[in-house]
């Protein structure tokens, strides 16, 4: 389907270090972190590649002409991230993801972004450098 991307955000993801990546299916990969941070939790994303739908019901197009988002920040694909992190003794979901606005409780908008290798790699290191501060 989208072979270049995929090509390309693999071997994105395998040059990181201290982690695991398993993929779950052709778009979509878990992303565990093994360095905990200074409180002790440790990170797993899950990462997706998803198709853009600009039919009349489609999300896509449901959030532009909401004006979420701009009509030129979405092509073909966007970027979806889910986070978990391990706390003793239980796990909390969507902290530390830059695309959930823990505060409003909410999508933030400005981090769905069009699935290539470089904003995957924004993506992350926002992530990291929430969960690691």
């Amino acid at each position: 389907m989208y072979t270049a991307k995929i090509n390309e955000i693999e071997k994105l993801l395998d040059s990181y270090q201290n982690i695991k990546v398993f993929k779950a299916a052709e778009t979509r990969w878990i992303i565990n972190y093994d360095k905990p941070n200074q409180r002790g939790e440790y990170l797993n994303v899950e990462l997706s590649l998803n198709d853009c739908d600009w039919s009349a019901s489609g999300l896509t197009n449901q959030w532009k002409k909401k004006g979420w988002i701009r009509p030129c920040q979405l092509k073909d694909t966007f970027i979806s991230v889910e986070t978990e992190v391990e706390t003793a003794p239980a796990s909390v979901f969507r902290l530390y993801n830059p695309q959930f606005d823990e505060h409003k409780s909410e999508i933030n908008f400005g981090w769905i972004l069009e699935a290539n290798k470089i904003n995957v790699e924004k993506i992350l290191k926002e992530i990291e450098k929430r969960f690691y501060r």
